[in-house]
């Protein structure tokens, strides 16, 4: 869960050992454990636009190849297994689908918050879009595009 605001009521500190949970997203970094939260304080005050074309757009993820942003219908062209993760990345989608799910090549992020998985692609195959389509950023952060509605990232497995 993320919550924010200006900021803090009066709060109680907690031990380091209490707030042990890592992030989704970026394992590196601590999101609270039970019952506890981790505060964070943004350091800038202002957000600046980036044009679509200057989107950070992955080539490649660890073991996996950037296949490119292609238009999503209801027959998904990844559809055997699904997921809705609340820090979607594209890595954390393609470990799921490769270590989580069956072994499944095929991973694709979409709609910022939605993760797919198979073992091939539909059938008579994607069809291509501009990178410019699948613009939504990722919520489990890092320079990543996850999509947008009916628009997926797709990566498979080297």
């Amino acid at each position: 869960q993320c919550f924010c605001g200006n900021s803090t009521d009066s709060v109680d500190s907690a031990s380091a050992s209490e707030c042990n949970s890592a992030c989704l997203g970026e394992r590196s970094i601590g999101c609270g454990g039970l019952w506890r939260l981790a505060i964070y304080s943004a350091t800038a005050s202002r957000t600046t636009a980036v044009a679509s074309s200057e989107n950070p757009t992955p080539r490649s993820l660890n073991d996996y190849s950037y296949f490119g942003c292609y238009s999503d219908s209801s027959n998904r062209i990844l559809g055997a297994a699904s997921t809705e993760p609340s820090l979607n990345d594209p890595k954390y989608c393609c470990e799921w689908c490769m270590n989580v799910n069956n072994n499944y090549r095929w991973c694709g992020v979409e709609n910022g918050n939605q993760c797919f998985c198979d073992s091939t692609t539909s059938s008579p195959g994607p069809n291509s879009a501009s990178a410019a389509d699948c613009d939504f950023s990722c919520p489990g952060g890092g320079n990543y595009q996850c999509g947008a509605y009916w628009f997926i990232n797709l990566y498979k497995a080297t």
